[in-house]
């Protein structure tokens, strides 16, 4: 596990080191947003290949270019909250801004994910 780990942390480290230099607007994701989302990314894939660290890499860099990052939060925050069953969710589910964020969202990640050569997420069809 701790092998897997260290060689995850090596080709994300190797990857991000490679990337161009990003415009000026898509630095507002913070390191840990940018790892997190790799991380994510590579296990919906499909697992540790040098395509998936690549193309997850290229996708959040993407992203960050067409989107801020309080709007990325605001609209992960709001996706992920609406799942939740209960009452107190509602706020989330029956969000306008919330609805406009999470399509947009959905939209930008399926341009991205084209631009960067991936197909679906392991699972999906």
């Amino acid at each position: 596990m701790h092998n897997t780990i260290t060689a995850t942390a090596a080709l994300l480290g190797a990857a991000l080191l490679t990337v161009a230099p990003a415009p000026a607007g898509a630095n507002d994701f913070p390191t840990q947003t940018r790892v997190e989302y790799v991380l994510q990314c590579i296990k919906d894939y499909g697992g540790e290949t040098y395509k998936n660290v690549y193309g997850c890499v290229c996708m959040i860099d993407k992203i960050a270019e067409q989107m801020s990052f309080a709007d990325y939060d605001e609209g992960t925050t709001f996706g992920n909250m609406r799942t939740v069953p209960g009452e107190r969710s509602g706020i989330f589910r029956d969000n306008a801004r919330g609805r406009e964020l999470g399509k947009t969202i959905e939209k930008v990640r399926e341009d991205v994910a084209d631009a960067c050569l991936m197909s679906k997420p392991a699972g999906e069809s």
